[in-house]
């Protein structure tokens, strides 16, 4: 027998084995047609037998084509089907087992079609599985290679393609290829998995050995004699794809948090500075670096890497001049484009003079960072401004920059084309002012001042007056330092200041005379002089800070008696205060704190004014007393929601003094109520109801706190409160349910506080029948999803209450009857009659939950709870159109199932519906 007929003949074995044998196609093509698979380890085993058995066709295959074409054909058309069957499982591959599958099935695929090829190929040909075979994903594809049946062979296509016959050389780039694409999916699939030193050394196997000792951060490559052909041999395009997927590691390293960091142990921004270095340096090799893909992809790995090296300074802080060195870089390539004025450009600018800061470089390297985000300004946004002002604010030590900006950003302004910057000029004088007056240098601050004034004189003829008065900047700052210099003279007599106040106030200078007024208070508070204390209350004008001074005097007073001559300066003192806060609410945005500090400041002057007339108290002082206590809680819990989207580290502490203040405030408005201080019933009951609210606002924080013992002890207060606190049981159910549906709250809280509701509307009749119907309905789902004995006793028992509730408000008993009850309702003086009538929605769902109930009841052996859900849902039929049909089916099905399932029970259960 002929060589040849022998290799034939070794191979039809391998090929019937494949077609029909144990553990072949002819059984696994039945399992993967099912929707679910039976088994995906047995069938993923089998896959790989059937690889197994291909690549050893492979090997044994004669090398004359003609003798196994036919064969090939077979392979090569199983092979595509079981490609095209990959596909429809990788959309259901929601598990492990099932990527297992899927991963099998696309090396067999594989392996089948390479046993397919003809032995003689040429080296596009042989690229062509190899491509198929390393680009088609990552993670299926290491997975295949940690099987320990599949890992034999998958190791080996590297060496395939690298060993392909090339004497030429012609096609090193599509081997260089094919290899970058192995290594590079292996990367990816390991760092998926969070095995990052496995993904650095398949990079590794592409690049060398990376060397970091840079001063920008790109690094060099240290080369074997094995990767350095692959690497000298990829493509640009190819080269670029590499970085994009470096500089995309990198970044989700940076943006990782602590706790999902990679294994190494490093903080992630340390990680991330490696891992874009290289990518930098991969970009930086292309020689046809000019395009503009290969530009923007530079630009922002030299993002990327500035914010890299920021964020990790903490562990180097020498990466603070390499974030500059970079940005610097990027900045002087932004600066030449187009589009440099655009936001995202800015916001680089910003970056540097955040590194700067932290680095704290000096003031020329600021005052040239301030200047190119200057020239770069766009006026036309308000945010431009005021992010620059914001960010001068954090600088103040540093005077003569600050200056220096301000001035600048003057002339900006008044350069800028359709005088889009006059609109910022009066805000940026003011800040210059502002911080000029902040200067303990008078002398400086003056000149600064003054050359402002006269620039602006002369660019623009602008004339500044100060209230009203030609009075000129420099010129109040001599009066300021004029007053301070007066009291610190040995002579000095507070009637100086005095007189200086009169001087003031006559020339209507507010400005300048709270500034004396603040000297005047303090160095009253310095000599503790009581007889000079009451010529102190008696001023006017004084603003809102000088309240807490004038509180500070008239506890004073109160402790040593002597109140009574100050009582008509305390009274003026806690209506400014007063009026203050309701200004504050309207006008001042995110400062909730100081709107906070005016009501209780008043509230307590209140006290104390009260406590102090010697005359009956008038009711209306009580009421601004419960009026101030409550403005001050609910200022707190507003600004304690906006403080809940940051982390705040003394949010605990916040808690707990905010439930302090709402337990006092509520004890000090039922006091007042309590010894009916109060002008009118009206006021009474305004009262409640703001305690009401606080209940509310108590049980929101009591959440927060997770205190669920306070949070019960809250709910059954509520229950005993009086009839007006419906609308306060409705708010707190309302809270708990959200935060039941985040997790914060248990459900037995959650059922509590809805029984809560039910009792009270059905003790007191002030529930709606419309809300009393649609919490009945809340309750009764959550009680039979939980399905206990108890819980469903429970639930027929609020049904039967339903019932009940349906006889006493279902005039109607159709849909076309709804008009006719709602005459009878008006006339009865109902404002909305549609909340005493039970919907029709709800009637239809008790009928089916109590019908349904019952025969799962019955189902379960359970006669007697059975019963009372059929008579239930009997009586409910009334109430519900086409009654009469409905309760004759449900007393047929009754007796159906009542004589299949047993006899325990009465049969004669069903009431008659008429």
């Amino acid at each position: 027998m002929s060589a040849r007929k022998r290799k034939q003949l070794d191979v039809l074995p391998v090929f019937n084995a494949i077609q029909g044998g144990h553990d072949a196609l002819i059984n696994i093509k039945p399992k993967l047609a099912e929707s679910r698979l039976p088994n995906p380890k047995t069938i993923s085993d089998e896959l790989y037998t059937v690889a197994s058995l291909a690549e050893s066709f492979s090997q044994k295959r004669p090398r004359a084509n003609i003798d196994w074409s036919n064969l090939a054909d077979v392979l090569d058309r199983e092979g595509v089907n079981l490609w095209n069957i990959s596909g429809q499982i990788r959309g259901s591959a929601n598990d492990d087992a099932n990527k297992t599958v899927f991963a099998a099935l696309r090396l067999a695929a594989f392996r089948l079609i390479e046993a397919g090829l003809e032995q003689k190929l040429s080296i596009e040909s042989k690229q062509s599985p190899a491509h198929l075979n390393y680009a088609h994903g990552a993670i299926q594809l290491y997975r295949i290679s940690s099987h320990s049946r599949a890992a034999p062979g998958k190791q080996s296509r590297r060496g395939t393609v690298r060993a392909m016959d090339d004497p030429q050389g012609l096609h090193q780039q599509g081997k260089a290829r094919a290899v970058v694409l192995y290594y590079s999916s292996r990367m990816e699939a390991a760092w998926r998995e969070g095995n990052d030193g496995v993904a650095e050394f398949m990079l590794q196997k592409i690049t060398g050995v990376f060397d970091s000792n840079w001063h920008r951060g790109s690094g060099n490559y240290i080369m074997t004699p094995e990767n350095d052909q692959v690497f000298t041999s990829m493509a640009p395009r190819d080269r670029v794809s590499l970085a994009s997927k470096l500089l995309e590691i990198g970044k989700s390293l940076l943006r990782a948090p602590a706790d999902k960091r990679s294994s190494s142990g490093s903080g992630g921004a340390q990680d991330s500075v490696r891992w874009i270095q290289r990518a930098f340096s991969l970009v930086e090799s292309v020689e046809s670096a000019d395009t503009l893909e290969i530009s923007d992809l530079k630009n922002s790995i030299l993002r990327s890497l500035a914010r890299a090296y920021y964020f990790s300074s903490s562990h180097d802080p020498d990466n603070l001049s390499r974030a500059e060195a970079s940005l610097n870089e990027l900045i002087a390539s932004v600066d030449a484009s187009i589009d440099r004025r655009s936001p995202e450009y800015q916001q680089l600018r910003w970056m540097r003079i955040a590194i700067l800061k932290r680095r704290r470089a000096a003031e020329t390297l600021l005052a040239e960072a301030f200047q190119s985000i200057i020239d770069h300004m766009d006026f036309g946004s308000e945010s431009c401004v005021t992010d620059l002002l914001q960010e001068l604010r954090t600088l103040s030590q540093q005077h003569v920059l600050v200056t220096t900006v301000h001035q600048s950003t003057l002339r900006r302004a008044l350069e800028a084309g359709e005088n889009t910057g006059l609109p910022h000029v009066d805000r940026v004088v003011l800040s210059l002012l502002f911080h000029c007056l902040r200067d303990e240098n008078h002398a400086r601050a003056t000149h600064d001042i003054n050359s402002t004034y006269t620039w602006l004189e002369e660019e623009g003829g602008v004339t500044f007056i100060a209230d009203d008065h030609n009075y000129d900047l420099d010129q109040y700052i001599s009066a300021i330092a004029s007053v301070e210099a007066m009291v610190k003279s040995p002579d000095f007599d507070n009637k100086m200041l005095l007189l200086a106040v009169q001087l003031a106030y006559e020339s209507d200078l507010k400005t300048l005379l709270l500034s004396i007024l603040e000297v005047l208070l303090a160095n009253v508070d310095r000599q503790q002089n009581g007889e000079f204390e009451l010529e102190v209350l008696t001023l006017r004008d004084i603003r809102v800070s000088n309240v807490i001074p004038g509180l500070r005097f008239a506890k004073k007073y109160q402790a040593s008696g002597n109140i009574t001559t100050v009582l008509k300066d305390v009274s003026w003192l806690w209506r400014t205060a007063f009026n203050t806060g309701v200004q504050g609410c309207s006008e001042w945005a995110h400062l909730e704190e100081s709107v906070s500090d005016a009501f209780d400041i008043a509230r307590e002057l209140l006290e104390v004014y009260c406590q102090s007339v010697l005359t009956d108290v008038d009711p209306s002082l009580s009421a601004h007393i419960v009026d101030a206590s409550f403005a001050a809680v609910a200022v707190k819990m507003f600004a304690l929601r906006r403080q809940l989207s940051s982390e705040d580290a003394t949010l605990a502490q916040l808690l707990d003094s905010i439930c302090d203040d709402i337990k006092s405030c509520q004890a000090r408005i039922g006091l007042v109520v309590e010894q009916n201080k109060l002008p009118n019933t009206e006021e009474t009951q305004r009262a409640q109801s703001l305690v009401h609210t606080l209940r509310v606002f108590e049980v929101e924080v009591l959440c927060l706190r997770k205190d669920w013992a306070g949070l019960a002890i809250t709910v059954e207060a509520a229950v005993r409160a009086d009839s007006h606190a419906m609308g306060t049981f409705e708010a707190i159910a309302d809270l708990l349910v959200r935060m039941s549906l985040s997790g914060s709250v248990s459900l037995p809280l959650l059922i509590l506080c809805i029984i809560a509701i039910l009792h009270a509307s059905l003790d007191r009749m002030s529930l709606s029948v419309r809300k009393f119907s649609r919490w009945l309905r809340a309750l009764c789902t959550i009680l039979l999803s939980r399905n206990s004995p108890a819980d469903r006793a429970k639930a027929i028992g609020y049904v039967e209450q339903a019932v009940a509730v349906l006889r006493e408000h279902s005039d109607a008993g159709d849909e076309q009857d709804v008009n006719q009850f709602s005459r009878n309702l008006s006339r009865r003086g109902t404002s909305n009659i549609f909340d005493q009538v039970f919907p029709f929605d709800e009637r239809q769902w008790l009928l089916g939950t109590a019908y349904n109930t019952g025969i799962e009841c019955l189902h379960a052996s359970l006669s007697d709870e059975a019963k009372r859900w059929f008579e239930s849902s009997a009586m409910i039929c009334r109430f519900v159109p086409d009654g009469e049909a409905r309760a004759a089916k449900v007393s047929e099905t009754y007796m159906q199932l009542l004589s299949r399932f047993g006899s325990g029970a009465s049969s004669n259960v069903i009431v008659d519906p008429q």
